[in-house]
């Protein structure tokens, strides 16, 4: 299936970067980042008054002054009620973990071998700049609510544009694309496999008796990613069309497991 395997800055000239991106069938494109040129410097400020330095004091009353003026803010608080004894580190772990019942010798002892750490589960997504984000799993699943189907960053964008203008590479996709997609419906058709007709870069296979969760787990295990449907509400699953030998290699894994 057609990806993107590299994509580097190449060189540069003045303010403009060339970038070139390498395909998996092997063609290559190139395209140009135009950076901003630097802005004239900004006219010079009047100097600044000179600043004052406020002469606090303790009046009287016991009220804060500044430079002779009462705030009336007390300058000492009044004295509170007695606070309760406080809790050992032992006592408040015990209060986080009900379920820990060893004695605090015990405890100071697993605590200095490491034998208190918890596991937290953490999640790392990539963010719309082409980094990484590491947060627990309750922040990812509250940011996945708002985040959009697929992550674009504005370099992705630059690259697509690039390939969309290159007419050769375009045509000889499109070839390969409906080629290939005869392939689908036909082995479909052989394997008693109903299917949507297609004019995409995909086709979505529908299965009666076989499970979609269980054809896609099994061929993630032999490095084959197709996108499941089950969330959808369907038993099905969604290939997209790549070269012949990705396709080939696709029936051949398909046909042990269906």
């Amino acid at each position: 299936m057609l990806g993107e395997v590299r994509q580097e800055k190449t060189s540069s000239e003045g303010l403009v970067d060339i970038y070139t991106i390498t395909y998996s069938n092997g063609t290559i494109t190139s395209f140009t980042v135009t950076n901003g040129t630097d802005g004239t410097q900004g006219i010079q400020g009047l100097p600044g008054q000179d600043g004052h330095t406020p002469v606090i004091t303790i009046g009287t009353n016991g009220n804060w002054y500044v430079d002779g003026i009462d705030t009336n803010i007390k300058a000492q608080g009044e004295k509170g009620e007695p606070g309760q004894n406080g809790k050992s580190a032992y006592e408040i772990y015990c209060e986080a973990h009900p379920e820990y019942k060893k004695s605090e010798a015990e405890w100071l002892d697993d605590l200095v071998n490491g034998r208190l750490a918890t596991e937290e589960k953490f999640m790392v997504s990539f963010n719309p700049n082409n980094g990484t984000t590491i947060a627990s799993q309750e922040i990812i699943d509250a940011f996945y609510k708002l985040r959009a189907p697929f992550n674009v960053t504005n370099l992705s964008l630059k690259a697509a544009f690039a390939a969309l203008s290159d007419e050769e590479f375009i045509s000889k996709t499109l070839k390969n694309n409906f080629l290939q997609m005869k392939l689908y419906e036909e082995f479909a058709k052989e394997n008693g496999i109903s299917y949507i007709e297609s004019y995409t870069n995909f086709i979505t296979y529908f299965f009666d008796k076989k499970n979609s969760t269980d054809l896609s787990e099994k061929l993630l295990k032999k490095g084959i990613i197709i996108r499941n449907l089950q969330s959808y509400g369907l038993n099905a699953v969604r290939i997209s069309i790549g070269i012949e030998y990705e396709n080939s290699r696709f029936f051949e894994e398909f046909l042990q497991i269906f």
